[in-house]
């Protein structure tokens, strides 16, 4: 393998600087002669050598039989008994175990994907974009091989030289739902095609043109720039939180001041995307500044998330669902529940400046009753004081009860179904009825009036539908299983209290 990726670097005596023959007769010398059997990283390597010769058509020829290799070794398999029988009699024959290895090997080859990404980024430098294209298609459709950073990083390279934007953001979009984080030279590859790109929109609309890579003055209109900046910002935040949200045995660990410094290189990031943009003379929508704000947010850096509220209402925008939920949730990480508090308010009173027709006045859902709440039970884990930690509780289930009555706008049902914020009220709720239990309450700062009892509002919570499916252990910590079990023997033992007294002291221990 390492043979052929030296192949047509420099003339030699057995082949030219452009001559990608010698690498084909490696190939077939070792699997043929030395009966190696090639690999992924093998065919990645000769199918290089191509690319850098300028012979797309050779190196898709390498892929195919990459391709080909697969799928007879796939057949091989499927007749192994057969095979497995002959193994004894081959060793009699005299055939070497090496020998016998090649031909027992499983069809799966080893960074097939690199032998893909080569095959593309050859298409590519040759202008042959639509055939990247389809290759980036049937390999995730028909061969089942997840494109990594470098193949969409070698994709995108290549349409945005061909002036394909579209393309790009499609490439982008599936970046982002795949979790996958662009790279060092990708992100910079991205951000200077997109300031070349403002750079053209703003020629042409000076000149009334529209030739930048064929797009007219419609498309132009759109602002290919700006989407570029925003997928690009959009694609950062979403691999960070794919990588947040990846199972526990997939995770990497870290301590929480480095998981700190993560989301502050990723904001730093984002922000220096948008200040590329800025710069480049393109007007950020209110995507653009959603993007900002979410990277604001997953840092808990409200002194920023604050400036770009104010630069979202400068520019004439107006902030919406996205926006207000997000400046909660970054008040929340802070644990600052008074500045979640308000911008909740503020978001209810709000009224647009802009003279968008639209516009549609914010309404709480159930993902900001959750954003709100997880602000107060953030601040509770921090309280100083027991009784500041009862306060914030009381705060959550007043919340719910508004709710229940009718008095919030937010919907009953949605929020049933939202299994974490139903927990956060069912642990206030419970954590509520235990300190009742013990007279723990100051009477003068905790209002413990209320229609229902906290131990009646947490039997229901622990009934619902939602609590019954399997809780996902992103937010399901020791505590909040503490107080689900609890609510579920208060349901049990409404008629006994001698269990209840017993698990209400377990809990309270």
């Amino acid at each position: 393998t390492s043979l052929i990726s030296t192949v047509a670097r420099r003339s030699g005596p057995r082949g030219g600087a452009m001559d990608p023959s010698l690498a084909f007769v490696l190939l077939e010398e070792m699997r043929d002669q030395y009966r190696i059997r090639p690999n992924g990283m093998t065919y990645c390597a000769l199918i290089d050598v191509c690319g850098r010769c300028g012979r797309s058509d050779l190196a898709l020829k390498g892929l195919r039989m990459m391709l080909r290799q697969k799928e007879e070794e796939e057949r091989a398999s499927q007749r192994g008994g057969s095979d497995h029988n002959a193994e004894g009699g081959n060793r009699r024959r005299g055939r070497s175990h090496h020998q016998d290895h090649y031909h027992h090997q499983p069809h799966a080859l080893l960074n097939e994907v690199g032998a893909w990404t080569a095959a593309m980024d050859a298409c590519g430098k040759a202008g042959r974009v639509d055939t990247a294209l389809k290759l980036f298609s049937v390999m995730r459709s028909k061969f089942g091989v997840r494109p990594n950073t470098v193949t969409c990083g070698c994709l995108t390279d290549a349409l945005l030289r061909a002036g394909r934007t579209a393309e790009t953001l499609d490439v982008l979009r599936y970046m982002k739902e795949e979790g996958i984080e662009p790279s060092e030279v990708m992100y910079t590859s991205l951000m200077t095609s997109a300031g070349r790109m403002a750079k053209m929109e703003r020629k042409d609309r000076r000149h009334g043109e529209g030739g930048f890579g064929g797009m007219n003055d419609e498309d132009l209109d759109a602002g290919a720039a700006i989407e570029v900046y925003t997928e690009l910002m959009s694609s950062l935040l979403h691999a960070s939180k794919s990588s947040f949200n990846a199972p526990k045995h997939k995770k990497r660990r870290v301590s929480k001041q480095q998981g700190q410094a993560d989301s502050n290189a990723l904001l730093l990031r984002v922000f220096l995307v948008f200040q590329e943009m800025r710069a480049a003379g393109v007007q950020p929508d209110l995507a653009c500044y959603n993007s900002l704000l979410r990277a604001c947010s997953r840092a808990g850096d409200i002194d920023r998330m604050a400036d770009v509220m104010k630069r979202i209402v400068a520019d004439g925008l107006d902030p919406n669902d996205i926006s207000w939920r997000e400046t909660i949730k970054g008040a929340a990480r802070a644990g600052r529940s008074d500045i979640a508090e308000r911008y909740w308010d503020d978001a209810l009173s709000y009224e647009s400046r802009s003279r968008n027709e639209d516009y549609v006045p914010w309404k709480p859902n159930a993902l900001a009753f959750e954003a709100l709440a997880d602000a107060y039970m953030r601040e509770a884990a921090l309280a100083p004081s027991h009784s500041e930690k009862l306060q914030l509780y009381a705060k959550i289930v007043s919340m719910y009860e508004d709710v229940l009555g009718g008095m919030s706008e937010v919907d009953i049902f949605e929020l049933h179904e939202n299994q974490r914020a139903m927990l956060m009220v069912l642990r206030a709720a419970v954590s509520l009825e235990l300190a009742h239990d013990r007279n723990a309450f100051d009477s003068a700062e905790v209002d413990t009036t209320r229609s229902r009892s906290t131990k009646e509002l947490a039997t229901d919570i622990v009934s619902l539908e939602s609590l019954q499916q399997q809780l996902s252990p992103t937010f399901a910590d020791a505590k909040t299983m503490k107080a689900l079990a609890l609510a579920k023997v208060w349901a049990q033992h409404d008629e006994d209290e001698e269990p209840e007294r017993l698990s209400n002291l377990a809990f309270m221990k």
